[in-house]
């Protein structure tokens, strides 16, 4: 019973050791990231209704139902894509462990040629008269080859590093792939809009995995928000951010902006968003007055925050405050629409028998706060990747040398670059030659 188990098994792993099938399933990663690049990831359900209606589905049939049910709206995350890659993973180790591994202890071994029949099928041979086989040897050295000797046959090979390139090549794939699969299954990725000088913790992630865990030993605190301006257009925006532990105790500190993160314990904090929330405001004697700005418009476009302030102070007085940016320009319009003044925070402003006063804007920073487990296995991956893609040029090389009688037969192949090893084979062959002559 376990013989035909084991052929099965043993077919099935060299099926996947096929380069053809490791091209198909690679085929198919590209389509599928294509898909998940082309339609948007981890959506609201409403958002897939209104831009993929069934009446009228793109393609004649692509809806919200066909993407929420095959899991085109969250791809990366789909058992079948993780099967997919697993798929792949297996026939590139197959690949490597069938195929490479023996192909590269082969390389290693001496392969000598003990018949001058056998080098009529070579690459490229020579036959040369009264050349001392030990003279050839030498010549192959300086060239810096890697030379077995024995009786009258040599056996030379450089560049083997060019034969081990495709198997790193093979596991920088595999790092890359398993990076990305824990990174998927066991990180998170959190959204936080934090007021100044508030204290969270991790409490709106937007992406988890389902190994993930979401440390709450530790918290952030927002000592300060600010926005530099060019020209009136907002040039960069500024988050001083601490991590507090269980204590309260701050355990790190960094000033954050976009392209500029902070991590700690494998938790990265991203610059993404803001926004002003309200005015601190001074209604005569009242310092503890806050009022909510609503913004008019797009942020993005539009900066236009405006808030309604209502007083009994004798008389009822209403009053508009619009405010453009962070910049601290603040307007004041009556109820009826008129401009009373323009002032900047902190000024006082006398209206007959009120006063006002704009003590600060309340800011709130956009964070996103990411764990990604994989990632070191990622960077590793690329960076093997990088390497092992250049090393591959390297040709690999061999020579072959046989002495009977008077003759040296000479031969040599390579895997690539054959003008550059004939002409190596050339300048050999013409040495020999040359030395013979002269001797």
């Amino acid at each position: 019973m376990l013989l035909p188990e084991k052929k099965r098994y043993w077919k099935s792993i060299t099926f996947l050791a096929d380069l053809r099938i490791a091209i198909l399933l690679l085929l198919l990663i590209a389509i599928v990231s294509i898909t998940g690049t082309v339609i948007e990831q981890d959506q609201a359900l409403s958002f897939y209704k209104i831009n993929y209606p069934e009446i009228q589905p793109i393609l004649g049939f692509l809806n919200w139902k066909v993407i929420t049910t095959l899991g085109f709206d969250h791809v990366y995350n789909t058992p079948w894509f993780t099967a997919l890659i697993a798929l792949f993973s297996t026939s590139l180790i197959s690949c490597t462990f069938l195929r490479q591994l023996p192909t590269l202890k082969k390389a290693r071994q001496w392969q000598f040629y003990s018949t001058k029949k056998r080098f009529k099928n070579i690459e490229i041979s020579a036959n040369l008269k009264n050349v001392d086989i030990t003279r050839s040897s030498y010549k192959l050295l300086k060239k810096g080859f890697y030379l077995f000797q024995r009786k009258n046959y040599v056996y030379a090979y450089k560049g083997l590093i060019g034969r081990i390139s495709p198997i790193a090549v093979h596991a920088s794939i595999i790092l890359v792939l398993s990076g990305a699969l824990w990174g998927s299954i066991s990180g998170f990725t959190d959204q936080e809009l934090i007021p100044k000088s508030e204290i969270v913790h991790i409490q709106n992630p937007i992406k988890t995995g389902f190994l993930s865990s979401i440390n709450q030993k530790y918290s952030s605190r927002i000592n300060n928000f600010w926005i530099n301006y060019s020209d009136l257009n907002i040039d960069q925006f500024y988050t001083d951010l601490s991590l507090l532990n269980q204590d309260g105790v701050e355990v790190k500190r960094k000033v954050i902006y976009v392209n500029e993160t902070l991590s700690f314990n494998g938790v990265t904090f991203y610059q993404t968003d803001w926004d002003i929330l309200g005015l601190r405001l001074k209604l005569n004697n009242n310092i503890n007055s806050q009022y909510r700005l609503s913004l008019i418009g797009n942020k993005k476009t539009n900066h236009l925050w405006r808030t309604f302030v209502t007083t009994n102070s004798g008389e009822k007085k209403d009053f508009l405050i619009i405010l453009n940016d962070l910049t601290g320009n603040v307007s004041i319009y009556n109820n009826r629409g008129q401009l009373i003044q323009q002032s900047k925070v902190g000024d006082l402003i006398e209206l007959k028998d009120f006063q006002l006063q704009v003590l600060d804007i309340l800011t709130a920073t956009g964070l996103q706060i990411k764990s990604d487990p994989g990632i070191t296995l990622v960077y590793i991956g690329f960076g093997l990747l990088i390497l092992s893609t250049g090393s591959s040029y390297i040709t690999y090389s061999r020579f072959w040398v046989l002495k009977e009688k008077e003759i040296t037969f000479i031969g040599g192949s390579t895997n690539r670059a054959s003008l550059a090893f004939q002409k190596d084979f050339t300048d050999i062959v013409k040495q020999l030659e040359k030395r013979k002559n002269n001797f």
